[in-house]
């Protein structure tokens, strides 16, 4: 039993053919994109600025769009996010910022904090924990 072969070689020479023009004519529009571009104003073509819009074009064709709904959503967690992340920092630093306000106000003459840890037990034993936050508005 003889078997035909599924593609013959002026076949394989025709699809070889074809996606050599094809990839010919996608390069001859990249250069028409790219002598178009602005940073080819002045005539000159570099290899940075080749570079810089090829990787232009690509963000451009591999970017998805989006619906209205999803740019108002990702706004909304953007600003969440940046809420509690401000929250948080501030809160964490907050102490410190109280002990650096009692260091700096207090009498030079007679000092009633001798340094950090002693100031930080001193709130502590004073005030408890809210203490630390005092002023943190």
């Amino acid at each position: 039993m003889v078997t035909q072969p599924d593609a013959s070689a002026s076949e394989i020479q025709n699809e070889y053919t074809e996606s050599a023009r094809s990839k010919e004519v996608t390069t001859q529009r990249n250069m028409a994109y790219c002598e178009r571009s602005p940073l080819y104003a002045n005539g000159e073509k570099s290899a940075a600025s080749t570079f810089a819009t090829l990787a232009e074009e690509a963000k451009f064709a591999t970017a998805e769009v989006k619906a209205p709904g999803n740019a108002i959503i990702s706004v909304c967690k953007s600003l969440i996010a940046g809420g509690v992340a401000g929250g948080v920092s501030r809160s964490a630093v907050a102490p410190l910022e109280r002990l650096k306000i009692l260091l700096q106000v207090q009498n030079p003459l007679s000092p009633k904090y001798t340094g950090m840890v002693h100031g930080l037990k001193y709130i502590w034993r004073s005030e408890g924990f809210r203490g630390f936050f005092k002023g943190n508005g």
